[in-house]
Order: C-alpha cells, then sequence, then structure tokens
C-alpha cells in the first residue's frame, strides 16, 4: 500500500460497543509514524501524534469526538509536506503537522478497540509531472470502468489526442484509484500487474509521438478551382 502526498485515504471503522480508544498509525514502519490518529472515548477527545526513532512527540489533542461507540462510520485522511488534513465523520477538519516531511508512506496499521471495515485511496495526477513528458500531468480521464478494458475517453480539452487503443487498461493507473481490498485476491493481483505494464508502454509510446496538435504542420491549402470558360458560340447555316 503506498499513500502518495495529495492523496484522499478513506477508512471506514467499527468501534466495539465498550471500547474505550483506537488508533490509526500512517508512517513508514513501527518505529517511524507520520500520524498517530487516537480517538479517545473515555477522555472524549482525539490525540494525535508521530513518532520518530521510537520517540513520540508532543501531543496534539483535539477537543470534540465525533465517533461512536458500536457505530460504524468513515473519515478520511490527506497530507502534504507540511500539514496531515483529517475530515471527521461529522464533517469537520482538523489538521496535525507532518513532522516526519515526506510525500510518500506504505505504514499503515490500527490498534484499540475497533475493526477495519475498509480502506480506500483515491489518488491524484502528481505523479505524471515525475513523467518523461511532463504535458501529460493533470489530464483527467472520465467514464472508465475500473478493472475494465473498455476505452476511456481522455477530457483532451482541445490539446490532447484521445487515448489509443491498444493502452486502455493504463486508464485505472493513471486516474489512481483503486480499491485496496481487489489487491488481497489473485484476481486482483493480476489485474493490478496488467495495469501497471500497460502504464509503461503507453508513457513510452507518448514519448515517441508528438502530443501536441500545434506541432504538426498545417495542411496545404486546396488549389484554386479552374476558370471558367464562355459557352462556345455555334455558327449559323447558310440559307
Amino acid at each position: 500500500m503506498s499513500f502518495k502526498e495529495g492523496a484522499e485515504f478513506k477508512i471506514r471503522v467499527k468501534p466495539k460497543d465498550d471500547g474505550n480508544s483506537f488508533a490509526i498509525n500512517v508512517g513508514h514502519d513501527s518505529e517511524n509514524i507520520a500520524l498517530h490518529f487516537n480517538p479517545r472515548f473515555e477522555e472524549n477527545a482525539i490525540v494525535c501524534n508521530s513518532l520518530s526513532g521510537g520517540c513520540w512527540g508532543e501531543e496534539h489533542r483535539e477537543g470534540s469526538l465525533p465517533f461512536t461507540r458500536g457505530e460504524e462510520c468513515k473519515f478520511y485522511l490527506s497530507f502534504n509536506m507540511e500539514y496531515f488534513y483529517i475530515k471527521l465523520p461529522d464533517g469537520s477538519t482538523m489538521s496535525f503537522p507532518n513532522r516526519l516531511g515526506d510525500v510518500k508512506y506504505q505504514f499503515f496499521s490500527i490498534s484499540g478497540d475497533a475493526r477495519i471495515v475498509g480502506i480506500k485511496i483515491n489518488g491524484n495526477l502528481q505523479e505524471d509531472s515525475k513523467r518523461p513528458d511532463s504535458r501529460l500531468r493533470n489530464v483527467p480521464l472520465i467514464n472508465y470502468i475500473p478493472w475494465k478494458k473498455e476505452a476511456p475517453r481522455r477530457a483532451t480539452q482541445g490539446v490532447l489526442e484521445p487515448v489509443a487503443a491498444p493502452f486502455w487498461a493504463s486508464a485505472l493507473r493513471l486516474s489512481g484509484e483503486k480499491s485496496l481490498t481487489s489487491c488481497h485476491t489473485q484476481k486482483g493481483r493480476k489485474q493490478a500487474q496488467y495495469a501497471t505494464t500497460m502504464e509503461k508502454i503507453m508513457v513510452a509510446t507518448f514519448c515517441l509521438r508528438p502530443l501536441l496538435r500545434a506541432e504538426r504542420p498545417p495542411p496545404p491549402p486546396p488549389p484554386p478551382p479552374p476558370p471558367l470558360l464562355p459557352p462556345p458560340r455555334l455558327a449559323c447555316a447558310a440559307q
């Protein structure tokens, strides 16, 4: 699992009926946690902290607790190099400093009196800026069906060409949207590998041909029409 800057991490949890607290951890490993998100029912508060090299930092407390024992709920995480942003179940938001200062985290865990119902990362297209041709950046793909090989339609905005037919499967990878639960099955892993391979082929192909219609020479003007000749005059027969 990879959680990157600008992506949205959706988490659905269900606290236990008699639970006291639970915690969500995001970071590099168990000794380096960028976000320790810890709702505490006993204290009616949310406590956030970070762990660097096994040492805890300064706690940050939020005085309200929009979680209820025994009730399933969902909340969202996003971050950049400076802050984590948490959208709570009641729609309110809170922030916590990104003390590790990284833009990618691959460690996730939950502890305490709650169970995970589902998780999903809705990605972005910021990775396109690292591609060989940066003009692919922030080009949305619309009307695609996840894990299907049907042709997506690219929003060209009068600039980019439509996606070539052999590269339909790369739509899922470029959109950055994938259900994490599907990767737990053998079919999901094969589909993820297929999408990754097709993405590499698509990137290589776009590097070998121009993307902008403006780079193509304009077509030659049509030849002028031939001049119109007067109709022939007929000679009159002698009487």
